[in-house]
């Protein structure tokens, strides 16, 4: 009966722990620990209404990753699309958008939730535990992009853990000039720039990490 006490016991604390465990922040994240993440372009003809188009980031190497998504008028013939890519270490790396469309990109936004990938924007907040110097929203990089500037960008979407001083976030979003305009994201252009992510152990992870201290104490017993 104290076996049967003490699983109920370690199942509860298990249930309490689990958020404690999946807060601590790792500072070092990469293109692959984005993965499952979503990825929604707004595109837009010069004039016409905005079609909203959503794919998911994938792993394409231990430490790399990428989405397409298709423009409006896939899957018929001519149909383009945008490829996104970052690989290794996400804030010493570049964050390629590559628009393969006869479409213009007004805007993308990243959804981090489904992933073990956060936003840290920590030069403008203080840095949460485990996190280190992040980037306000992102940091063109004219030199690698034939696209122009963005208008605006920012985080948004603050991650709900108590461990949160203000710096981490699940989404953002990059918008620029409406099509056809100056400043626009134009067909067949490449976008670069510089952001940071940072990562939380998966919650299947964390289920194992308590898991086997469970089982490690009722050996002990």
């Amino acid at each position: 009966m104290k076996r049967l006490n003490f699983a109920w016991a370690a199942l509860g604390s298990l249930a309490v722990g689990t958020s404690a465990i999946a807060a601590n922040i790792n500072s070092m994240a990469t293109g692959a620990d984005m993965a499952g993440a979503r990825v929604i372009v707004d595109w837009e003809l010069p004039g016409g209404p905005v079609v909203s188009i959503t794919g998911i980031w994938v792993a394409s190497g231990p430490d790399s990753g990428f989405c397409t998504v298709l423009d409006p008028i896939a899957p018929a013939p001519g149909a383009g699309f945008a490829h996104f890519a970052v690989s290794g270490d996400t804030f010493v790396s570049n964050w390629i958008i590559d628009n393969r469309s006869d479409w213009w990109i007004r805007r993308v936004t990243f959804d981090l939730t489904p992933s073990i990938s956060l936003y840290d924007d920590s030069p403008v907040n203080p840095d949460s535990p485990g996190s280190a110097a992040g980037r306000d929203s992102v940091v063109y990089d004219p030199i690698n992009s034939s696209a122009p500037a963005h208008l605006l960008s920012d985080e948004i979407l603050p991650w709900g853990d108590g461990k949160n001083l203000g710096d981490i976030w699940l989404g953002e979003f990059i918008e620029w000039a409406p099509a056809g305009a100056p400043g626009s994201f134009g067909a067949f252009t490449t976008y670069s720039y510089f952001d940071d992510t940072d990562t939380i152990p998966a919650p299947a992870t964390v289920l194992m990490v308590a898991g086997g201290g469970m089982l490690a104490s009722r050996r002990r017993r």
